[in-house]
Formats: C-alpha cells, structure tokens, sequence
C-alpha cells in the first residue's frame, strides 16, 4: 500500500503527516509519522529577521555591475543575497588559472566567460535572483546599452582607468 500524506493548515503554519495503511492481514492500527517541511523561497531564505518591507524594495532595483574579478564577485555575490531585483553583470574575460586565488569562481570555472559562470553560480545559490550575464568590453556595452533610467545603480568595479573616466563623462 501508498502511504498518503495529509497537509493541515492553521493560520501561517503547516503540519504534514504521513499515514502508512495497517498491514492487510496484520489488522495493527495505522502509522502516522509527521514530516518536517522545509520552506524554500527567496522571502524566507533572504529576508533576515522577517524585514519583508527592506526585501521587496530591494527587488525593485536594477544594479549595472562592471567587472566581476576581485572586487566585482564578492560584490555580485553580496549583492545577490541582499535581494537586488536584476543584476546585470558585464565582463570581457575568460576565467583563467591565476584568478582562482582571488575571485569567488573555482577551478570548474576555469577557460570559461567570468560573466557566464558567476551568473550560474548565483542563480544556483540565491533562490529568486534574476542575473544577465553579458561577456562584452564595459565602454563598448555601455555605449550601446546604458540609457537614464534603465538601472537604479552602475557600480564600475573593473580597475581600468579608461573604464572609470568613460563612467564619469557619462554621469
């Protein structure tokens, strides 16, 4: 026989039991073992001290962040688990050995777009995050993407001078 399982509800809280049928010649009573359920969405998993009000703003911004090496992957990642709606990560490299020392991304990642695999890695540890990848030149994405109002934040984090006074002209 199947067990079946019963879900009751009172007011915000489950309780989730599993009945298995008695044996059928044994004619023993019914077994009932509860279930611990696990909830598993970005409210519950991000919203720290249950501040939903923070979280939901959070998810209304729109975060530009160029460059993903040393500086841009923990910051994708921290922007990531703070709840930021899209995060649109731009970056012209491929992951090489040497980056393994100070960069989020791993050996697995290594002869691949950084952009490509830090949007995977995220997407597979914060539930909810909305990441674009784009592996392209920062001045030249900018140039044919950036418009006023598309993103509530541009963070420059790629440490090229031409970058960072290519950003101030624009601002």
């Amino acid at each position: 026989h199947r067990p079946v399982m019963v879900l009751i509800g009172v007011a915000n809280t489950v309780f989730a039991y599993q009945l298995f049928a008695p044996e059928a010649m044994g004619g023993r009573v019914p077994q009932i073992e509860p279930i611990v359920i696990k909830r598993i969405d970005a409210d519950w998993a991000l919203a720290r001290d249950q501040q939903l009000a923070t979280l939901h703003s959070r998810r209304a911004k729109r975060v530009l962040l160029l460059g993903i090496g040393s500086l841009g992957s923990p910051l994708a990642s921290v922007l990531a688990r703070a709840g930021v709606g899209r995060l649109e990560i731009v970056d012209k490299e491929i992951f090489e050995t040497e980056n393994v020392a100070r960069h989020h991304l791993g050996m697995r990642a290594r002869d691949r777009w950084k952009a490509d695999e830090l949007a995977a890695q995220l997407r597979a540890d914060v539930p909810g995050l909305n990441v674009v990848p784009h592996h392209a030149d920062a001045i030249v994405w900018c140039g044919k993407h950036c418009r006023p109002g598309r993103f509530d934040l541009v963070i420059e984090s790629t440490g090229e001078s031409t970058v960072r006074s290519f950003m101030s002209h624009q601002r």
